[in-house]
């Protein structure tokens, strides 16, 4: 056997070696047995360091297991960082209590990838007050995009978790308003500036309470119910 069939006979074996490895982990991470999958994971490792199959797969499995110290250094020390790792990573610092942490690995992967729903879903779970700034400045022009791609259930669904954590949002709420009338459901969107307009009375926030009924007698000028809430906010 010449050279070169020899380094491509070895180069099949090792293929076949790492699909076995892939198949056995997926198999065991399915069943719901992460630390054994971790030891399949590690032995193809051996093989060829930083494969990129294996190396999704040992960083699920290190999740799975609630080993989320062994998933942060593991993925501090890969040479390049994916989308995909920086959703793990910001579940790994959320789940060994280092939210701030969290929330700028989860900023990392907006930055890398900005069309995918799902950071934005988990931006808004996981965001604090403090962090509120940066889920508006992420997510208004994401829904933006959404809307004007005609993808409304996108929109909606973040909208809803979004304002269900800050129902006064100015921003989130005209976002909600401009969706919502789309669709012309005019009850939910009065029902949502009504919520906002309590919330912003209990607070004593009367001028924000006064600019949302003064939309909604836009909407419905007979509204006795508002214009009594008018009168009594002035």
């Amino acid at each position: 056997m010449c050279i070169r069939d020899s380094v491509k006979a070895e180069l099949g074996r090792h293929a076949e070696a790492l699909e076995e490895y892939r198949s056995i982990a997926e198999a065991y991470l399915e069943a719901g047995a992460p630390q054994e999958a971790i030891q399949a994971i590690e032995q193809g490792l051996r093989y060829v360091p930083n494969h990129p199959t294996l190396t999704n797969l040992l960083i699920r499995a290190y999740i799975q297991a609630g080993a989320y110290s062994s998933a942060i250094a593991f993925i501090g020390r890969l040479p390049e960082r994916q989308y995909d790792h920086l959703l793990w990573l910001t579940q790994a610092y959320q789940a060994v209590g280092r939210p701030a942490q969290a929330v700028q690995t989860l900023l990392e992967a907006l930055r890398m990838a900005p069309e995918r729903p799902d950071a934005y879903g988990l931006l808004v779970e996981l965001a604090t007050p403090e962090h509120w700034d940066d889920v508006q400045r992420w997510l208004h022009p994401f829904l933006t995009r959404c809307m004007d791609k005609g993808q409304y259930d996108v929109a909606w669904g973040l909208l809803e978790r979004a304002l269900q954590k800050s129902p006064t949002d100015p921003v989130l709420l005209q976002d909600a308003v401009r969706l919502l009338s789309a669709h012309h459901q005019s009850t939910r969107i009065l029902t949502l500036l009504d919520r906002a307009i309590e919330a912003h009375t209990r607070q004593g926030q009367w001028s924000d309470a006064l600019r949302l009924v003064d939309q909604i007698l836009a909407i419905d000028p007979d509204s006795y119910e508002y214009l009594e809430k008018r009168d009594y906010i002035l």
